[in-house]
Formats: C-alpha cells, sequence, structure tokens
C-alpha cells in the first residue's frame, strides 16, 4: 500500500490489476472518501479534487468536514516510563509535552518515508501496464515449424511479414 498526502487527509493507493486503474481511498476520516484513475501521473489531482469536493459537499449543507485528526493524542505507559520522560523534559528545561512532541518529530525524520519508493515503482508499473495495453501486441518469432522439419531460423525480413499456427504468411 503506497499513501499519500493533501490538507491533513491520508489516503491508501493501491493497483487493481484486472481494471487497470490505481484505486485511493481515504484512511484517517469516518467518511467514505474514494477516488481512481487510469494515469498513475493524475493519481494526486484526482485525490485532491475529491478533498476539495468533500468540503466543497459540506459546505452546502451546512456542516463541519471531518478534521483527520485533532492533535490530541493520550498515552497510556507504566508509571516507571512517566517518570523518566518527565525527569528529562525538566532537565532539558522543556514540558513533557513538548519533550514528546520533539522526541516523535525527530524519529519521523530520522526514519525514511517506506513509501515513496513504492509509489515510485508503482508509477512505473502503470506506465508500463499502460503502455502495453495500448499498443498492439508485437510477436517475433525466432523459428519456423513444420509437421517434417526441424525448426528454421527466421531472418528479420521474414518475421516482419507475420506469423501464424506456425506458418510464414
Amino acid at each position: 500500500m503506497t499513501t499519500v498526502t493533501f490538507k491533513g487527509y491520508v489516503a491508501s493507493v493501491e493497483l487493481d490489476i484486472e481494471a487497470g486503474i490505481l484505486h485511493g481511498e481515504v484512511i484517517n476520516t469516518r467518511s467514505i472518501l474514494t477516488f481512481s484513475t487510469a494515469d498513475a501521473s493524475a493519481i494526486m489531482s484526482e485525490f485532491e479534487a475529491t478533498i476539495e469536493d468533500y468540503e466543497q459537499w459540506c459546505v452546502e449543507r451546512g456542516v463541519e468536514p471531518e478534521k483527520p485528526y485533532s492533535g490530541t493524542l493520550s498515552l497510556r505507559m507504566g508509571p516507571d516510563l512517566h517518570r523518566a520522560l518527565a525527569t528529562r523534559a525538566t532537565v532539558v528545561g522543556t514540558s513533557l509535552n513538548t519533550f514528546l512532541v520533539s522526541a516523535l518529530e525527530n524519529c519521523l525524520k530520522a526514519a525514511p518515508d517506506p513509501h515513496a519508493e513504492a509509489l515510485v515503482k508503482l508509477q512505473g508499473s502503470i506506465a508500463s501496464l499502460s503502455e502495453r495495453l495500448n499498443s498492439p501486441a508485437r510477436y517475433e518469432p525466432r523459428a519456423i515449424f513444420t509437421s517434417d522439419s526441424s525448426p528454421a531460423p527466421i531472418t528479420k525480413a521474414q518475421s516482419t511479414t507475420g506469423f501464424k499456427r506456425g506458418v510464414l504468411q
């Protein structure tokens, strides 16, 4: 799964090989927001359009769009860890909240985005699939088989004339 982000909304993007499309779904709201495209380069614009449409839909109905996250997080931890974190925050001269936010931000910065490389590969696969689906298949036989002989090599000139059921046409 690859993820993309816009205005705080996060969507997962997956390849539907049978349909030949990329399908996305916003994963950090209770509302069901989906989008799709056959063009890998258009996936972000489709996602952004979905979010813009959702926000417009909310305005038209006079409801507040769901916020992806409130910014408040409740953590459960053992008292020893709690004490150690509070002590460390005091030593560096900050609140426990600021200390934890800083530590988490540093952790995220240090870790590479596991989805960035996957998205590039996925876009390449979609482009390749799209190219194959939109161009005629090319089959170049390497030999001619007949019922009374062994395979005979085909020259380049012969291979461009066509090949059907084991007989050069």
